[in-house]
């Protein structure tokens, strides 16, 4: 009888000993593993994925175009002046306008940048103009984004001159990166002489419509 009395303690011994203690009715061997399966972080903290720093996105912005605009001074004495002399002020022919810039800077704050446009006129005398220019562009939310240029447009023909332009225009966003946009340009040529003067000075103030592509670079 006392032979029995001692197995049975030792067997009640062993059995206690093989069994590992239960946290929250979950038994495991890793006390780092969540109740999903998924390892914990070190510390309990919660891993996220972080963003890029405000000041690290880049933008490519690509328009397309149509405008017209008005010739203040007409001493070529075109034939589309809108009063009653040959003098008065003028209409340009339509035009198709191309441009491609890039800005970098914080998201939602005013970007810095460049931009390269190119213009060719629809009707009359073939003339093409191509337009460098510093570019600064304003998006502080998703469905529109304020832009300014200014810039020195090359005219490559008829006649190789030069002058000044600045515009300002506004996008809005129908998708992420494509929308519809307005610019509102002014500029100032230089052309030849006429008879009554040695050099001309042309001002001209434009309005174009067209389609916006935007394409955000994350670095």
């Amino acid at each position: 009888m006392s032979a029995l009395v001692v197995a049975a303690v030792v067997l009640g011994v062993c059995g206690a000993g093989a069994v590992e203690p239960v946290a929250s009715g979950v038994a495991t061997s890793n006390p780092r593993v969540s109740g999903r399966g998924d390892p914990e972080p070190s510390g309990g903290a919660v891993a996220v994925t972080p963003l890029p720093p405000r000041g690290a996105v880049g933008r490519w912005i690509g328009t397309v175009m149509m405008g017209r605009a008005l010739r203040l001074n007409n001493p070529y004495r075109l034939s589309t002046p809108l009063g009653k002399t040959a003098e008065s002020v003028s209409v340009t022919a339509p035009y198709l306008d191309l441009a491609l810039g890039w800005t970098r800077g914080p998201v939602g704050g005013l970007q810095h940048g460049s931009t390269v446009g190119f213009s060719s006129a629809l009707t009359g005398v073939s003339q093409h103009v191509v337009t460098p220019a510093y570019l600064a562009l304003w998006r502080p939310g998703p469905r529109w984004h304020a832009r300014g240029r200014l810039g020195v447009p090359v005219v490559l023909n008829p006649d190789v001159t030069t002058g000044i332009e600045t515009a300002i225009a506004a996008a809005w966003y129908a998708r992420a990166g494509l929308g519809l946009t307005a610019e509102l340009s002014g500029s100032l040529f230089f052309g030849a002489a006429t008879h009554e003067r040695e050099r001309t000075a042309i001002p001209l103030v434009g309005l174009s419509l067209g389609g916006v592509v935007d394409y955000e670079v994350w670095r």
